[in-house]
């Protein structure tokens, strides 16, 4: 139980951490 309420708090926090990096790597690659 515990480890399903980890996964679901922690989950659409590090999908969101994963799109913030990618989207500065694509502005890092537009300002090249």
């Amino acid at each position: 139980m515990l480890r399903d309420l980890f996964t679901i708090v922690v989950g659409p926090v590090v999908v969101g951490v994963i799109i913030h990096l990618i989207e500065r790597w694509l502005d890092a690659l537009d300002d090249d």
